[in-house]
């Protein structure tokens, strides 16, 4: 998420692993329940990773339409914001987005 603009392709690729070891992977142990977790950043930089689904790239144009999405109905003061939605199509309504 921190790497400046243009790094190498192997530089986001050893980042990603580590999010994904000591963040993710610890979070989907604890809680098998979580779906997706994501991470959008205001620069335009995104993660995804999925619990035992295949891994989805979204691109700069779709996830700056889901940071949109999440600015517009996230709450100003921090607080934590429930939507029921997903950015999975296939999963509209059955999910619920915990944002802040």
């Amino acid at each position: 998420m921190d790497l400046p603009a243009g790094a190498e392709l192997y530089d986001v690729y050893r980042l990603r692993g580590r999010i994904r070891e000591y963040g993710i992977q610890p979070l989907f142990i604890r809680h098998p329940e979580l779906m997706t977790v994501y991470l959008v950043n205001f620069d335009g930089q995104s993660v995804y990773f999925f619990n035992g689904g295949p891994e989805t790239w979204l691109n700069h144009e779709q996830s700056a339409v889901r940071l949109e999405t999440l600015r517009e109905k996230t709450r100003s003061d921090g607080r934590l914001t429930l939507l029921n939605d997903s950015i999975m199509a296939s999963q509209e309504a059955r999910r619920i987005t915990i944002v802040r």
